[in-house]
Parts: C-alpha cells; structure tokens; sequence
C-alpha cells in the first residue's frame, strides 16, 4: 500500500539518541543516575503529509543507602528507581 497516486512513497526519517550516564561503581555496584532520552521522526515528503513521531524517556536511579567502611569490600545496599515514558502519533 502506499501514500502517493504513482506508488512510490518518499520518506524522511531522522533518529536521534541522547545519553546522559553519572554511574561510578563502588565496590562493584553502580551508583548515580543515568537518563536516556530516544526521538524518531519521520516525515512523508509527499502531498497529503503522512507524519510519524516517537518519545521516549527513560530514567534511573542508584541511591547508596548506606556507605561502606574504608576497609570493606562488601557492595554497599544500593536502592534502584527507574521510570520509562513513552509518547507516539502519526500517520506513516
């Protein structure tokens, strides 16, 4: 199936990934934030403007609950969060 009156669709498409990463390990175990943020675009370059967008967030956390002694070499406990968000619309 296609958009277009002669059968050939024209596409553009355009991705785009963006890492944000303050883990450090202590002892072992990852500790700080890390965000991922993901967009993808895409636009008919035809009559009619078929259109396709995606968003997507993803964010982490690693919160050290308690500090390990200087001579230890146990994982400190570590607490994880994450949230995901997710958005799409379009025609394509």
């Amino acid at each position: 199936t296609t958009f277009s009156e002669t059968g050939t669709d024209r596409v553009g498409f355009v991705q785009a990934n963006i890492t944000r990463d303050c883990t450090y390990f202590c002892n072992g175990t990852p500790v700080g934030s890390r965000d991922i943020v993901q967009v993808d675009q895409g636009l008919g370059l035809i009559p009619g403007n078929p259109l396709y967008n995606k968003l997507q967030a993803s964010l982490t956390r690693f919160l050290m609950l308690k500090k390990p002694s200087r001579t230890s070499t146990a994982p400190p406990p570590v607490l994880v969060m994450h949230g995901r968000f997710g958005n799409v619309f379009g025609d394509l």
